[in-house]
């Protein structure tokens, strides 16, 4: 074979270029998650599973009704349909800690039931690694307790995992006459 001899020239060029060649990136480890909408009330952090929230909104103008409990703001007409709002911290004995401006509204809808929460603060949707999940969490306030099922426990914070069927099925939730 000659010097000219297109298979040596391209041993030559193989050689040249290979030990300048990058690397393949290192396989990266894929997990399991699970995506949350977390947001913060009475001073704590929570999250509630996206599936089990309807939609997310800022504070709609409410219509107050008579003879209902502190903690039901009203209903508003979002689309023509009308949703219960109710105060989520009055309802477990607190107060919003927020501007009104920050505030918002998690709708949640399950079977027939369509109510709006209003909560502190929306932090947004995060992916939580579902390894980071643990049934049981400490130092959950005994007035959450009823409604949160574990949490997430991350590197930078905790997150209280909300179930709003418990709070749907809860009967002092479902008892707004006054």
């Amino acid at each position: 074979m000659t010097d000219t001899d297109p298979f040596l020239l391209l041993k030559s060029l193989s050689r040249l270029y290979s030990g300048k060649a990058k690397q393949l990136p290192a396989e990266k480890e894929i997990s399991e998650t699970q995506t949350v909408v977390c947001f913060s009330l009475l001073g704590e952090n929570l999250a509630i599973a996206l599936e089990e929230l309807a939609e997310l909104l800022e504070l709609p103008n409410c219509t107050r009704l008579p003879r209902v409990k502190r903690w039901v703001r009203g209903v508003a007409n979002v689309r023509g349909r009308l949703l219960p709002v109710m105060d989520f911290a009055e309802f477990l004995g607190g107060r919003l800690r927020t501007a009104p401006k920050l505030q918002r509204i998690l709708v949640v809808e399950l079977g027939n039931m369509y109510v709006g929460l209003t909560v502190d603060q929306v932090h947004g949707m995060r992916r939580m690694k579902v390894d980071d999940y643990r049934k049981s969490i400490s130092k959950v306030p005994k007035i959450l307790s009823p409604y949160v099922e574990g949490g997430f426990k991350t590197e930078q914070e905790d997150w209280m995992l909300i179930r709003p069927v418990k709070l749907l099925q809860d009967k002092q939730f479902l008892q707004v006459a006054a």
